[in-house]
């Protein structure tokens, strides 16, 4: 009540330190399987009560049942007397014949009187409204008759009394005459009746098109339906089938948002509200959510909504869900769990009930002789259908859909208070956050939540706890490891244990000290071995190392150079074969690449298949301890599919299968292998790099780039020549200018002096422009002779 008050202070419930840990004794309620031991003692006790009250009540009732019996004979007699008149009265009144007038004074209702006594034409089933979709009918509705064959068929024996002497052609000569002989409205009422089988033949048709959809055969509101009346049918339910009177409880209101009871679910499930089974579930659940939260936790009518709630999971879970891949016909036994009868023959084996199995999960019932195989008793504990077994029969998680849980919920609800039992349990003084000491309390460690405070006071008081502090992912990984120990501790020692062992066994040698046998077996079989002979010169007699010891120990030994070779793969590679792989092989086309897979122990841990008559990559393998090889763990196979076309140096494109596989055998470190992607394989290889066509190909392009090259030096070359075309002749043009001008010059004044240094400059400058142009045509030169051998490798 504090807690909702808004001026209380939250940090009052804030646990400060820990000042004391004691274990003390607490009541706590009985576990389901408590509570149903104890539930047998107690059953125990009242039946012993109550043969020591018999014995006692035997002998009052001998003297009883003597007069009873006398009394009883008389009146059976006076009941058999009644009983004969009775049965005469009634055999007379099933006999009573109905009396059948003219073909033409019959109305509507007299023939709907007389077609009543004959089988219907259309027959239902009761509680069905599609039965060939339940699967009760299996042949499609018959035609619906005409009007004539309506009155044929009530009147043809009819005649034939009359006319007993007349031939089956002459009577129905008098019906044909005798029909043609009535009038419109006479024929009318026959008229009606063919009609209206004419309307039923067109809703028979409907039902039997719904009836070829398989959504149709699940009918999970039918099903919610039979869930519902099982609900309504258990005592417990009477206080859910109304709602809840506000006028009593006038607080309901503000603590329920949306008010639930199995009287509107019903009246919902009738007026068809509810489009999935989900909606019915959640409203359902409402009505047990809604109690729980409105009553107080353990009190008799919580335990009662537990029980409720308990059982209408397993009942919607066993009797919906489960059916909705089932695809079973309503007419199928197995189909109606809730029906107390045998669901294998639908209870046509009329087996006794103290020979029938109930299933723990679906309520279904089952004889044990009609099972198969069939059962000689029957059986202690738990037991599932055939249909349940898969499903929930080994699931230890689905406790929640058993009725063993569901049955421990219902005796708590039928004690109200459940018995309690006296535990030890460890508490802790707890000092409130903004409370004074005289406010410390005892509580668990589930209710502190706060482990950090409650290890802060055992490192400060020097307590050990009696349980390692271990999170639930750090024990199932600690009990994993020691598994995987325990599994792996009789194959082989671990490779950094020997290690280990080795170190160990050194400072022993160091001081001059013997190695134990043991130690000695766990370094190796060298250190074994000498280990053994130390010992015969001392004449300590131990184990002897056979000759098969050794071998077994080469043999490890040469695994764990195997593995250690797996794991310095990357930088222990034979690089002078991967450059023989690479020289003599054409370059890489596009989609191509070349990778360097090791071999392991276990092969090269990679599966191979012929796929479109080529050798490709299929997957890769796991090592034989289940961990994955380095090849896979590097990616050096880049996908599924991809086509192998040359291995160490050698083209396997156009080779089979088992001639690849030879291949690959050689293999003894590393294979050195090139790819194709399965995209760019086209022409069964023959356009690889490996393939015929490939070698050509690059032979063509280096031709081609090679021309390109020439092509475009020679393009510079004519643009260079034409610049120096142009060049000379504005230099030749300058100089003749020069020339008149200085005749010009020398006529005009005799004493003057040239201009020398601009006569230099110019040219120097002609020199200069010379000179880089004939060192541009010996590079191009240069250039043009090593053009097809750059070409070739830049391709």
């Amino acid at each position: 009540e504090d807690l909702e008050d808004p001026t209380f202070d939250p940090a009052y419930t804030e646990p400060g330190r820990i000042l004391a840990e004691e274990e003390h004794e607490i009541m706590v309620e009985l576990t389901d399987k408590e509570l149903l031991k104890w539930e047998k003692e107690r059953a125990k006790e009242m039946n012993e009560l109550d043969m020591e009250e018999g014995e006692d009540e035997d002998e009052e009732e001998e003297e009883e049942t003597s007069e009873e019996k006398k009394e009883t004979d008389a009146e059976k007699n006076i009941d058999i007397e009644k009983g004969a008149g009775n049965q005469t009265k009634d055999t007379d009144d099933d006999e009573e014949p109905l009396e059948i007038g003219e073909p033409n004074s019959l109305s509507i209702e007299d023939l709907r009187r007389i077609c009543g006594r004959e089988p219907p034409y259309y027959p239902s089933v009761p509680g069905s409204d599609n039965p060939y979709r339940d699967g009760y009918f299996t042949e499609p509705p018959k035609k619906p008759r005409p009007s004539y064959l309506i009155y044929q068929g009530i009147f043809r024996s009819i005649f034939g009394k009359r006319n007993p002497d007349a031939s089956l052609s002459e009577i129905m000569q008098i019906l044909g005459d005798t029909w043609r002989g009535m009038t419109e409205e006479e024929q009318a009422p026959y008229i009606q009746i063919a009609k209206e089988e004419a309307d039923q033949y067109e809703k028979e048709k409907a039902l039997l098109e719904r009836a070829q959809r398989p959504s149709e055969m699940w009918q999970p509101l039918r099903r919610c339906n039979a869930v519902l009346d099982r609900l309504c049918s258990d005592p417990f339910a009477s206080v859910f089938l109304e709602p809840v009177d506000t006028s009593v409880y006038t607080d309901y209101l503000e603590m329920i948002d949306h008010p639930m009871d199995l009287g509107t679910v019903r009246q919902n499930l009738r007026n068809k509200k509810y489009q999935t089974p989900e909606a019915f579930a959640r409203d359902v659940r409402k009505i047990w959510n809604n109690c729980k939260i409105f009553n107080q936790h353990g009190s008799a009518i919580w335990h009662v909504a537990d029980y409720m709630s308990k059982q209408f999971e397993r009942i919607y879970h066993a009797w919906v869900l489960d059916f909705r891949d089932r695809y079973l016909r309503w007419v199928n036994p197995a189909a109606r769990p809730w029906e107390p009868s045998c669901r294998q023959c639908d209870g046509k084996c009329k087996t006794p009930d103290n020979q029938m199995v109930l299933c723990d999960h679906c309520d279904a019932m089952y004889g044990i002789s009609c099972l198969k195989p069939k059962l000689k008793k029957i059986p202690k504990g738990v037991w599932h259908c055939p249909s349940c077994a898969p499903k929930v029969g080994k699931n230890h998680t689905v406790s929640i859909l058993s009725a063993v849980t569901e049955h421990a919920a219902r005796k708590r609800a039928e004690i109200g208070d459940v018995p309690m039992k006296t535990v030890k349990q460890k508490m802790f003084l707890v000092k409130w956050q903004s409370l004074g000491y005289e406010h410390c309390t005892w509580e668990t460690q589930e209710d502190i939540n706060d482990d950090s405070i409650i290890a802060e006071f055992r490192r400060l008081e020097g307590v050990t706890p009696e349980e390692p502090n271990l999170t639930e992912k750090e024990l199932q990984g600690t009990i994993s490891l020691a598994k995987t120990n325990a599994q792996d501790s009789s194959k082989e020692t671990p490779f950094h244990t020997k290690l280990y062992a080795q170190t160990r066994a050194y400072q022993f040698s160091k001081f001059g000290q013997d190695i134990p046998q043991l130690l000695g077996a766990e370094c190796g079989p060298n250190t074994l071995i000498s280990t053994a002979l130390s010992d015969e010169e001392h004449g300590i007699d131990r184990h002897t190392v056979r000759l098969d010891e050794c071998h077994h120990y080469k043999l490890e030994a040469n695994e764990i150079l195997h593995r250690l070779i797996d794991l310095v793969s990357p930088e222990k590679r034979d690089y002078s074969q991967s450059g023989y792989h690479a020289s003599s092989l054409p370059p890489l086309l596009n989609g191509e690449y070349d990778t360097i897979l090791p071999v392991t122990c276990d092969g090269l841990l990679m599966n191979v298949g012929e796929v479109n008559g080529a050798v490709s990559f299929l997957g890769y393998r796991q090592l034989k301890s289940g961990a994955k090889g380095p090849a896979e763990v590097n990616g050096l196979v880049h996908d599924i599919g991809d086509v192998i076309i040359a291995i160490n140096g050698e083209s396997v494109v156009g080779k089979t299968f088992a001639e690849v596989i030879q291949i690959l055998k050689k293999c003894t470190t590393f294979a050195y292998m090139r790819f194709a992607k399965k995209s760019s394989f086209i022409k069964n290889g023959a356009a690889t790099s490996c393939g015929s066509l490939g070698k050509f190909l690059v032979e063509d392009l280096a031709k081609v780039f090679k021309e390109d090259r020439r092509r475009l030096f020679a393009k510079r070359s004519l643009a260079l020549l034409e610049e120096q075309k142009e060049d000379d002749e504005s230099d030749a043009s300058a100089v003749v200018s020069r020339d008149s001008d200085e005749d010009s010059d020398g006529s005009a004044s005799e004493d003057a002096v040239p201009d020398s240094d601009d006569e230099d400059l110019v040219y120097e400058q002609g020199e200069r422009r010379k000179q880089s142009r004939r060192s541009e045509d010996e590079i191009f030169d240069d250039e043009d002779s090593s053009g097809g051998e750059k070409s070739s490798s830049e391709s």
